[in-house]
Formats: C-alpha cells, sequence, structure tokens
C-alpha cells in the first residue's frame, strides 16, 4: 500500500516533530515485518521495551508480503507508532530489526 506524503507519520518523526517532544533525545528502534505471522512474534518481545523511556519504537510493514492483510492493523493496536514503508526507509534509526 502506498501512503501519499501528507499521510505519513507527523509525530515521532515527522519534519516538525522535534517541536512536538516531550523528552530528551531516545534511541529510535524501527522494527520491520513483512507480515501477521512476522507481527505475532514481534509481539513477544514488545513488552522488553514497555518500561524504557530511552528508547522509541517505530514499526512498519514493507508490502512485500503476500500475507500482509491485518499486518498494519496488528501493529497499530500495540501503541507503537506504524510508518508508512516509504517514510520509514527515510527516517534516520539508530538500530532496525527485520522480523520475517
Amino acid at each position: 500500500m502506498e501512503y501519499r506524503r501528507a499521510e505519513w507519520v507527523r509525530v515521532p518523526v515527522g519534519d516538525d516533530a522535534a517541536r512536538w517532544a516531550t523528552r530528551e533525545k531516545c534511541l529510535r528502534v524501527l522494527v520491520v515485518v513483512h507480515n501477521v505471522t512476522a507481527a505475532t512474534r514481534l509481539l513477544d518481545v514488545l513488552p522488553l521495551f514497555d518500561d524504557d523511556w530511552r528508547v522509541q519504537l517505530l514499526a512498519t510493514c514493507t508490502g512485500s508480503s503476500a500475507f500482509t492483510a491485518g499486518t498494519a492493523e496488528l501493529l497499530a493496536d500495540t501503541g507503537v507508532p506504524v510508518l508508512p514503508w516509504e517514510q520509514a526507509a527515510q527516517t534516520q534509526v539508530d538500530s532496525a530489526a527485520n522480523w520475517t
């Protein structure tokens, strides 16, 4: 699914996101999933980051799998900001993890 730039996430990673920041610099970690199966594996490790305010988790789905139905909704239910793949590919992050 392609998003227009106007539909990109503005906070916490958009062009003017810094003006809305409520805490000091934190590490951005992007988790990349390809389908629902990969997203459910991700759900197993997300609780490890619940209380760590030094880490800003971001998620994206590449759209590369034939089985992407429901992936964006599952990610959105986690409370982690979900970036369109096009935005994620252009967003500077400190670390990225690929769940396949």
